[in-house]
Formats: structure tokens, sequence, C-alpha cells
């Protein structure tokens, strides 16, 4: 090389290491913002990415635009107004250069998240037929990548996928069964975003867990340590508006009753906190897990029915609802097939709270419980009697202080149960489907059960005492 061509060389290295070129990257939208994707209606609509620092955007949604400048590390977030439902529109982010995202609709979104039975993909079910004739081209579905992370992240490979049958198989079953009756229903846009992983324990999902903080759910895999699910796949969604929440996971927490209690309505104030939407505690739906009878020689012949109870401790939130599945489920198999009926029952409850559809979503409520006669319990219900079945032995026992539970009989007088046992004559406890696998159940007349209970007569109790 000639000296000319040598010294040319290292000054212009040396002017490039000097002043550095300016950066011209355009700005780019957060991962969840791709073609197909649906937009919450009536709420502001924050909009958030990455950009060169200090660089200036454009946002446009429809006849909206924004003008927002990054801040010194590049970021930057606006919010549009809230928009009613509709579509296909264009929203377009302008810099350097113009990146179009096409086919962006408004309407309904829906964040399901769990573990392996909210995994369950629709081609794993027995209910595939019932789910892919259901398909609604108005369903948007988000898969997120089961990818933990131990740090907060900020992006994913995944992208909004069309309803075809293809992409439904391969979907989570609660999820698109969920997301599809919504759809049907109410005629319009529901974009359903699935974040799932197996075997998760409650302290995965939970914000801002130190690693040191011990979880009480004994040893788990390395994809389930504090707060690395909610770091993989939770974080990156905030702040995407929601309507809400479906939750079904619990399994693997099973034998930490008490602290899943207490655990299990921090959490959900922790993400509303989180999400800091105008609809600050937007609903919650999730499953009570179902009769089941895995881990019962391990943990013990209660452990199901305990953790029960201690899920119903969420519904003490507002706006926080219960689906029980006590009556379905498959006793020897913690993941059964059948999740359509599931999937129904949990869009259904959103319907009547949240859309104001006229649907029976729960079963029989329990207004009542005195002891009469003596010896006998009287319940009394939300509804009529009659309109109630007594399956099996109906599912309840009863007991005297420090005594062992006995089954108890049922007979109706007038509109109430009355439920009794030979055998107990100063009756303090009644349980109603208190066991892993339940020998009765009390059904409404829309198919639905009353939900576990574990019931103290105090008076009696403290008469006693």
């Amino acid at each position: 090389m000639s000296f000319y061509r040598e010294f040319t060389v290292i000054a212009f290295c040396c002017i490039q290491f000097v002043f550095p070129p300016p950066v011209y990257a355009k700005a780019k939208l957060a991962s969840i913002f791709s073609n197909g994707m649906v937009l919450q209606r009536d709420q502001r609509i924050p909009v958030w990415g990455k950009a060169s620092a200090e660089e200036k955007i454009t946002l446009r949604l429809k006849k909206q635009v924004i003008h927002v400048v990054a801040d010194k590390n590049g970021n930057f977030r606006s919010d549009f107004n809230a928009e009613p439902s509709g579509g296909p529109y264009n929203l377009v982010v302008e810099s350097s250069q113009k990146e179009v995202i096409n086919e962006v609709y408004i309407g309904e979104v829906w964040l399901c998240v769990g573990q392996s039975n909210m995994v369950m993909a629709v081609e794993e079910t027995s209910d595939v037929e019932k789910f892919l004739s259901n398909r609604n081209q108005n369903l948007h579905l988000l898969h997120m990548p089961p990818s933990p992370t131990a740090k907060a992240s900020e992006g994913f490979s995944a992208k909004w996928q069309a309803c075809d049958e293809e992409n439904v198989r391969h979907f989570s079953a609660i999820a698109y069964g969920f997301g599809s009756k919504i759809a049907n229903d109410l005629n319009l846009p529901v974009g359903i975003i699935c974040g799932a992983v197996g075997g998760t324990p409650i302290d995965a999902w939970t914000p801002n867990l130190e690693e040191d903080q011990s979880s009480e759910s004994g040893e788990r895999s390395e994809n389930c340590k504090n707060s690395q699910c909610f770091n993989g796949i939770l974080h990156p969604l905030i702040p995407y508006a929601i309507r809400g929440i479906v939750w079904y996971q619990g399994e693997a927490d099973l034998g930490t009753p008490k602290s899943y209690a207490r655990k299990f309505p921090s959490l959900i104030e922790k993400l509303r906190d989180l999400w800091a939407q105008e609809d600050d505690d937007f609903p919650f739906i999730f499953v009570q897990l179902p009769r089941n009878n895995v881990l019962s020689k391990e943990l013990g012949n209660f452990v199901w029915a305990d953790f029960r109870l201690a899920q119903e401790s969420a519904t003490q939130l507002r706006n926080v609802f219960m689906v029980s599945a006590i009556d379905i489920g498959e006793p020897d198999d913690i993941h059964p097939k059948s999740k359509f009926i599931l999937s129904e029952r949990l869009a259904v409850t959103a319907l009547a709270h949240c859309y104001s559809k006229k649907y029976m979503y729960k079963g029989p409520t329990v207004k009542n419980m005195q002891i009469v006669d003596g010896d006998r319990v009287k319940i009394t219900f939300d509804c009529n009697i009659d309109d109630l079945r007594i399956r099996g032995d109906g599912g309840f026992t009863i007991a005297s202080v420090g005594g062992a539970f006995m089954p108890c009989k049922v007979t109706r007088r007038e509109n109430s149960l009355i439920v009794y046992s030979d055998e107990i004559k100063r009756p303090v406890r009644l349980r109603y489907a208190y066991a892993n696998v339940p020998a009765g159940l009390i059904i409404s007349k829309y198919g639905f059960p009353l939900p576990p209970f574990n019931h103290e007569f105090l008076e009696q109790l403290d008469s006693i005492r």
C-alpha cells in the first residue's frame, strides 16, 4: 500500500472514531404491534417503542395524529384517544423512515395466563370438532412464546395470527374457546393473547420478586423461578390496553394453600397497578381447580379441597370472578382433555359481567345456613329449591366438636335443603364438596355447580365453649 493510501485510510478511520456518523435507525414499535392486531376499544390506546435518542416521531391512527419525541435512551410512548370498535385500519409510525402496521382492528382484548391446562392446544383436547366448528374471522390470536427470563424483557418474536384452522389447532383450547364465544356474541373484533408455561407456580408470574425470596411451592425447574414468567411473557405486554385477564393456574402450588390465599390477591393487585389503566380494577376471571386425585398420596386426601378454598380468597377483590370446575375434570389425569365446557363457562362469566349479557353464569349461591331441630342444618339458596339437582349423595359432611366428619343425608323442606347425619347430635361444622373428588354435588338447572365450602357455626361453638 502506498504512503498516501495508507495515510488516507488511517485518517478516515480516525475521523470515523472521533466523529461517529449520525444514527438514522427508524423508530420501531414494540413487538406486540404487528399486522392483524386488535386494539382495545373505548379506552386510551398506548403506543410505544424505540428510536434514536431525542428523535421526533409522528404516530397516526384513523384521524388521530400524535407528535412525540423519544427520550435520551430512545424510548417513546404516547396514547391515542379511545376509539369505538371497527377496522381494518393502518397504524403508522414516521421518523426518518416510515413503518405501517396493516389490518389493525379495534374491539375487545383479553389476556389468558396460566400453566399446563392453559397451554393445552385445541388439537390435544377431546373437543377438537366443537372448537373448530366455532371459528370466527373476528377473532385474532397472539401466542406468546414460553420464554421466562431473569430480567424484564422488552420484546418477543410472536406475531398476531388470523383465525384459520391451522392456527386454531395449535392455540390454547381454553383461550381460544373463551375468545370464540366472546367474538360470536359481540360480533366485533376480539384479540386473545395467551401466555402460559407448564409447571409454573404463582411466584413465577408475580412481578418484582427477588431471587432470594423463597418459594413455598418446593423445587421447580429453571423456567419457574421467581418473577421469570412475568419478566419474559407479561412485562413486554405492559401497557397494552386490555379488557381483562383469564387465569388458569394453581396445580404447581398444591400443598401450600395458606400462602396461595395471600399471594393470589396480591398478584392481581400488582398486575392491575402495573397496567395502570383507566379501568384500574379490570376484570380478572379464574378457574377454581376441578376434581382430581393426582398427588393425593403425596400431599394428602384434602390437598385439592384445601387449595380450592384458598383460590376463593381472591374474590374479596372487586371485579374478580371465580368459575368453578368441581363437576368436571378427570380424577386420575391432572390434564383433563375436555376443555370446551370450561372455556364456555369462562366466556359467559365475562359476557354477563363485562358486557351485560343475560347469561346464567354461575351455580346456586347459599343465602343462609342455620341449625334447626337441634341437629339439622337448613340451607337456603338464591333460587327455587326445585331448580336444584342433587348428584350422588349431595356432597355434604357434618361434624360435632372434635369429631370426625360424617356423610349427610339430604332432604327438601319448603324452599330449603335439610342436611343431617343420624350420628351427629350437635353439629358445629358443615362441609360441602370438600374432597379431592367429591362423592356428590348440588347442580343448578343450568348445569352449574354450587362451589365448595367449609362452614363453622360459630354460635354453636361459642355455646359449647
